[in-house]
């Protein structure tokens, strides 16, 4: 199953340590394999078949934890923790551009558990979104504009593939709340 196709992308739950166990052919091989992928908080989203989901992949990422009980800390979220939720969102979207696939659904990422408050987490994830899809289509214009100078028929050259639909899947009635009232003054209609 090829990961290049233009199916659905689900993006599941985050999880605070998160393994990617060596798939049964290189674990068959006499080679030794390499120790599972460690997600960090922000760090780039681990991408692999989806199997029996009804989407082509499924991107693993982990979001920052605001309540931790090792730090006995619960509050808002830091610059760090905000910056980090950011790069999740950026890290699956720029996954999915590189792949070539058209849409993506988003979780609620970091909330719940991990304690980050559901309206700055729909705040951060509408606002990032928002932002990247401007940059993309941007860069895409730049690249017709350059096709067109270069005598092209100005169809793309596949260096940026612009989603066609993104999801934001909530978990609860305050999530769907927050994503209801915030998307509206955050992102504008065309």
């Amino acid at each position: 199953m090829s990961l290049a196709s233009s199916r659905d992308l689900i993006l599941l739950r985050s999880f605070r340590r998160s393994f990617v166990a060596a798939s049964a052919a290189s674990s068959a091989s006499s080679a030794p394999s390499a120790p599972p992928a460690l997600l960090e908080p922000g760090s780039a989203p681990i991408v692999t078949e989806a199997y029996h989901l009804p989407a082509r992949a499924v991107c693993h990422v982990t979001g920052p934890q605001i309540v931790d009980p090792a730090r006995f800390r619960v509050g808002p979220p830091t610059a760090t923790e905000r910056a980090q939720l950011e790069d999740v969102y950026r890290g699956v979207l720029e996954a999915c551009r590189r792949r070539g696939f058209r849409s993506v659904a988003f979780c609620c990422v970091s909330t719940g558990l991990f304690g980050y408050p559901a309206r700055d987490a729909a705040a951060t994830a509408l606002a990032t979104v928002r932002d990247w899809l401007l940059r993309a289509a941007a860069q895409e214009g730049e690249l017709e504009e350059e096709e067109e100078e270069e005598g092209h028929n100005g169809n793309g050259n596949g260096k940026y593939n612009p989603l066609e639909l993104v999801v934001f899947d909530v978990f609860t009635d305050e999530d769907e709340a927050c994503y209801t009232e915030l998307a509206p003054t955050i992102i504008t209609p065309v």
